[in-house]
């Protein structure tokens, strides 16, 4: 019996089953919604590289600005450094120099003492 209902239902050709048309609609639509997912996930994806393009540019000049500052603080830190040791040298040539004077002073006073000295002890000398 039931060959024969599937023979009496039988469509004339060419003509396909509802259930097929609808099957196929929906896949279709399936199909056009993917496209759409597709599209708009590529056109998220592409926003959010722009947007890590954008942080990396920023981020990447930053470090740059940063890497300057520290760059021109080591050198002036180091000219301050240069003019430290140039000044204390000069502090050191000074002072020796000034020792050596104050000898050499303190040398040609002697000298003037004991030649007053000397002086003092032959007129002791001669009084006698």
């Amino acid at each position: 019996m039931a060959d024969s209902d599937v023979k009496g239902s039988e469509m004339p050709e060419g003509s396909e089953p509802e259930w097929k048309n609808l099957f196929a609609a929906m896949m279709e639509r399936i199909n056009k919604t993917a496209q759409e997912t597709n599209a708009r996930m590529d056109k998220m994806s592409n926003e959010i590289n722009l947007r890590m393009n954008k942080a990396e540019q920023k981020m990447s000049e930053i470090i740059k600005q940063e890497t300057s500052a520290v760059v021109m603080r080591r050198d002036l830190m180091r000219e301050e450094m240069l003019t430290a040791v140039r000044e204390a040298k000069q502090f050191t040539m000074e002072h020796k120099r000034l020792c050596q004077d104050q000898t050499e002073e303190f040398k040609e006073e002697l000298v003037a003492v004991r030649q007053q000295c000397e002086g003092c002890t032959e007129v002791v000398k001669s009084k006698r």
